[in-house]
């Protein structure tokens, strides 16, 4: 039988990658990117399937998590090509549930409450645009995540206004393979974030 152990890392690596990442565009007006934002909220959701064959049968487990970010606090400038956050920090709160195949047939379920909040962080990326609605890291931003994690490596987003939110949002799909005891593990990941600012007064 199989070890149903929920593979939460995904989910992780989305939040630290893009509460430390910004977003661009070049509009005017209310739609004008640079400036002065607070970083109101994130949400959040993945799936990670994890495949193998403990050389009879073929074991499946997939995990899938949906969360919105509470105690939210920072701040974005974004200049003409620098995004600079300070003082990022949220909490994630949310239950991972993971299904258990045996030869796709379904044979076990779990829940496993996770819960993980961000100390206040800052840091200082380079951007571009790409044309209205999307910018690009050059070089790509690699995010550690910790104990046991894989660094992502992000290279860009979309980005959105309504009034005078700014929505970004990023995706990131993965594929590995891990080899333990012999057995040759292949692991699916997909995540995505939708990030949220709000314009702060100008001064």
């Amino acid at each position: 039988m199989k070890n149903a152990t929920p593979c939460l890392y995904t989910l992780i690596a989305i939040v630290l990658l893009v509460s430390c990442v910004r977003k661009n565009n070049n509009h005017s007006g209310d739609h004008e990117l640079t400036g002065d934002w607070s970083f109101t909220g994130m949400h959040l959701k993945t799936v990670n399937t994890v495949t193998y064959s403990d050389g009879t049968d073929v074991l499946k487990t997939v995990t899938f998590s949906d969360a919105e970010t509470t105690d939210n606090g920072g701040s974005l400038h974004i200049s003409a090509d620098t995004l600079t956050g300070e003082g990022f920090t949220y909490t994630l709160k949310t239950t991972a549930r993971a299904y258990i195949y045996e030869n796709n047939k379904l044979t076990d379920s779990v829940r496993s409450p996770f819960q993980f909040t961000l100390p206040p962080a800052s840091s200082v990326v380079k951007y571009k645009r790409a044309g209205t609605d999307s910018i690009y890291f050059n070089p790509c931003l690699i995010t550690g995540v910790g104990k046991g994690m894989t660094p992502e490596c992000v290279t860009g987003a979309r980005i959105e206004f309504d009034k005078n939110r700014l929505m970004v949002s990023s995706s990131v799909t993965e594929t590995s393979t891990q080899k333990k005891k012999g057995i040759r593990y292949a692991i699916a990941n997909k995540s995505t974030a939708i990030i949220t600012f709000e314009r702060q007064a100008r001064k």
